[in-house]
């Protein structure tokens, strides 16, 4: 995958990722949403998934890295 495309990403457990919001990989490689300032992040969530185990959220892949 590269930049501008859409990909499917495991969201963490416990954790919800919105529509809009930037995403980046917590330490097991799974998607998690953040608006902390100097975060790298790999893209935009484009649904919004709250996750119990093994759900999944299409992302559309940014700069990698991208800070914000």
């Amino acid at each position: 995958f590269g930049l501008g495309d859409i990909c499917v990403v495991e969201v963490a457990a416990s954790a919800t990722v919105n529509a809009g919001s930037f995403v980046k990989s917590d330490a097991d490689g799974r998607a998690v949403s953040t608006s902390t300032a100097g975060d790298k992040v790999g893209g935009i969530a484009l649904q919004t998934v709250t996750s119990t185990a093994s759900e999944y959220a299409k992302l559309l892949i940014q700069v990698n890295p991208h800070t914000i």
